[in-house]
């Protein structure tokens, strides 16, 4: 008869396994973008690794027969236990990093170097949750009869309490989302879960002793999580002095010092520091010049940097609209930044809006004689949303018949390499799809500037000179002596050749980020000229190419398939491509539609919780239907077809979707992601215990078989994480990615319909 009280115990042990994966993810994430400040490269390999780690863990443990000797629930208590140590000590580790390697802050790391480093740190906490799913589906096998719904039933609890953690999360990540209170939370669960298991099933001598060896574990998690939490975040960033930390509903903010520069930092990538007046000049004076009046100003981001300051030298501005998506910066910046700076914040022209900068284009009515974009460089997907045709097609509706818009690239003064090329011909080809006159004024940074009316803008420094003295502009670098060297006629012509030599770059869009990919390109060439090799070889292939090689390797697949399906038992086979194939769609299409939504709503940060939540009720409401069916072996295999075929439905509308999406407000924008979410989740979910349901017909070691194929989903979700976030996106955009799901999902279709017609006959 099943044990009530242990299973009971059990199940909340499972569940607080559960949330305790996701919310160490969700905190490893955040450390690793900081450290890395920014560079998603990092976060592909990141997740990839955890999910390679938590699948060697539960391939490993399900492997070992040493928790079934009835000492499995001391296993399970004494690693949640050492999580809450674990957990903490992976996280200051991540932050000593730069001092333990000397690394300077901002120092560009080795892509393979960071990645090495990652897997070394996080090796024992993923290897630790991983094991503790075989166990638990062993120690359920244990104290019930239900022999087929022992796997599905753990899944189910576990996706259950991932859930209800990633919602927590969303709910609560304004006020509570500090890396130190979610440490205390995963601490306090695991020590309170343990100790739970250990009453029940531990012969105690003095419980009193017991209650006082958890109150001091707890004790000490909590103060070494507080404590140790603000120390390690000094060393981290040092040689700078840390002035604030900050978690906002849109990112982590860090405020840094050294010497008599002030930094911004957003999720560790520097947003603007102070004072930089040269190159606060140059993006401000160089698109004003080249209006005749400017009077309506349109700048977004940088405010704090000064450009308000240089923007309100013009006599002719009579309103500057300031768009900033983070009113907590602005704090932070009043706060710490100099009066020079932060009283111009009264000036009555000036208005802040504190709004993403794409949605507030979506809906304003103004027109702006001037528009300056003062943002990062597209280092990211979100910040490539700044640079994109789509991007600019609304600009231009905003913009004034004689108005124009300026912003800065990185650049090189004398000489622009081949890849420097392609990337600065980009952002140029870009601009010019959308504005009929495109000029660039060279220097280490190119100011573009770009106006909707032709043979607007001249490129002769003489115009500009003879509005700086009618403006009587004061200023320090833009001065009537330095244009005739800047904009000179040998360095102009040299930049415009460089810009025109690239006819064949592709523009920058929204779901083809090739500003991006060219980015990247430009950062490979400070390590291994073999990742820039491996980036220019792949971006010559076509992905027409990729699509049918990839048609005619999974025609051969199926071959071989129904030709040994004699020799073997195929159907093991069949079902372990599903597994796999499931994990790497259900991983690829979270990747997917975090980024498209950040591409259209830009507040991921803020919302990636609930798109977690909604996936991970999903898995939990497929697994729940699959639960409470009673199907046969035919009934079973009917249903996993169905569950693939399903998937491939789910893809085709899923690409219709992103091809003609419609630009909706944020709160319908969250809605449908959610929604989108929930529905590969339910797919997922009910498609994985069915699976397992019709191995265990066969296999009658529970331990072995969930470790099993819950190493093959956590496999395929890993090599997701490093296709789709480092090749298919940056390289074939978004919807040929999706391309490439359905058809290996259609292959996978095609396999169980041949696979399992004989194998059916063996399980039977």
């Amino acid at each position: 008869m099943p044990d009530t009280t242990k299973n009971t115990y059990l199940i909340i042990a499972i569940i607080i396994a559960g949330a305790t994966a996701i919310l160490s993810q969700i905190v490893l994430l955040r450390e690793i973008i900081i450290l890395f400040q920014g560079n998603e490269l990092m976060l592909g390999p990141m997740l990839a690794m955890w999910l390679l780690i938590n699948g060697l863990g539960s391939w490993l443990t399900g492997r070992s027969h040493t928790f079934l000797d009835g000492k499995g629930i001391r296993y399970f208590f004494i690693i949640q236990w050492l999580l809450c140590f674990v957990l903490p000590a992976t996280i200051y580790v991540l932050r000593l990093i730069p001092q333990l390697l000397n690394w300077t802050w901002g120092e560009l790391v080795h892509p393979m170097i960071g990645p090495g480093i990652i897997f070394l740190v996080i090796f024992p906490l993923c290897f630790s949750t991983g094991s503790l799913f075989p166990i638990a589906c062993s120690l359920f096998d244990r104290l019930n009869d239900d022999k087929k719904n022992v796997i599905p039933t753990v899944f189910f609890w576990e996706s259950l309490g991932s859930g209800l953690a990633a919602l927590l999360i969303g709910i609560f990540m304004i006020s509570f989302f500090e890396t130190r209170y979610i440490v205390i939370l995963i601490c306090s669960l695991n020590v309170l879960s343990g100790a739970m298991l250990a009453w029940h099933s531990v012969r105690l001598h003095s419980q009193r002793y017991f209650v006082a060896l958890v109150f001091i574990v707890i004790s000490i998690a909590i103060v070494l999580s507080w404590r140790i939490d603000s120390i390690t975040q000094d060393i981290q960033w040092r040689p700078y002095v840390r002035l604030a930390d900050e978690t906002t509903r849109y990112g982590h903010i860090t405020v840094t010092q050294l010497d008599e520069t002030i930094q911004f930092h957003e999720n560790g990538n520097m947003l603007f520091s102070y004072p930089d007046e040269e190159s606060v000049e140059e993006t401000v004076h160089f698109p004003m010049l080249y209006h005749p009046a400017p009077k309506k100003i349109l700048l977004m981001s940088g405010g704090l940097s000064g450009a308000i300051d240089q923007i309100l030298k013009h006599p002719t501005v009579e309103k500057i609209d300031y768009v900033e998506l983070d009113p907590e910066l602005v704090q932070l910046g009043t706060r710490l930044l100099p009066n020079t700076v932060t009283s111009r914040f009264h000036d009555p022209r000036l208005h802040i809006i504190y709004e993403d900068g794409r949605a507030y284009l979506r809906h304003i009515v103004n027109t702006y004689d001037v528009v300056i974009l003062q943002l990062p460089e597209p280092t990211t997907i979100y910040l490539n949303r700044f640079y994109t045709i789509e991007f600019y097609n609304l600009l231009a509706t905003c913009l004034s018949d004689s108005g124009v818009i300026g912003f800065q690239i990185e650049s090189s003064e004398n000489v622009i390499g081949h890849e420097l090329s392609q990337y600065l011909t980009c952002m140029c080809n870009t601009l010019q799809s959308i504005f009929q006159n495109v000029i660039a004024i060279p220097g280490n940074k190119i100011t573009f500037i770009a106006s909707k009316q032709p043979d607007h803008l001249s490129q002769s420094p003489d115009l500009l000179i003879e509005r700086i003295h009618t403006r009587y502009l004061r200023t320090t670098y833009i001065q009537d002596y330095f244009l005739p060297f800047r904009m000179s006629p040998d360095r102009i012509q040299y930049i415009n050749h460089v810009l025109n030599a690239g006819t064949s770059i592709l523009p920058n869009r929204d779901l083809r980020p090739s500003g991006y990919l060219y980015k990247l390109i430009v950062w490979s060439t400070y390590f291994s000229s073999g990742i820039k090799r491996l980036y220019d070889s792949l971006s010559q292939i076509k992905i027409s190419a990729i699509l049918g090689l990839l048609a005619l390797g999974g025609v051969v697949f199926i071959f071989f398939v129904k030709r040994t399906q004699l020799l073997f038992p195929t159907n093991y086979l069949a079902l372990k491509t599903t597994v796999a194939c499931m994990g790497y769609t259900s991983m690829s299409l979270q990747i997917l539609l975090l980024l498209l939504f950040q591409t259209q709503f830009g507040f991921l940060y803020l919302q990636i919780a609930f798109i977690m939540t909604g996936f991970m009720a999903g898995l939990s409401a497929g697994t729940f239907i699959t639960l409470h069916a009673n199907y046969g072996v035919s009934d079973e295999i009917k249903k996993i077809r169905l569950t693939q075929l399903l998937m491939c439905v789910f893809i085709i509308a899923f690409f219709i979707y992103a091809q003609h999406l419609v630009e909706m407000k944020d709160t319908a924008g969250s809605i449908v992601f959610t929604l989108m979410s929930l529905l590969a989740g339910l797919i997922s979910g009910y498609q994985y215990p069915i699976v397992n349901q019709l191995y265990v017909r066969t296999h009658s070691d529970i331990g072995r078989i969930a470790g099993s194929l819950y190493a093959l989903d956590l496999l395929g979700a890993c090599f997701g994480a490093l296709l789709t976030s480092l090749i298919l996106i940056p390289l074939y955009g978004i919807l040929n990615s999706v391309s490439l799901l359905f058809i290996v999902n259609g292959i996978v279709f095609i396999v169980l319909i041949v696979g399992l017609r004989v194998g059916k006959r063996q399980l039977i």
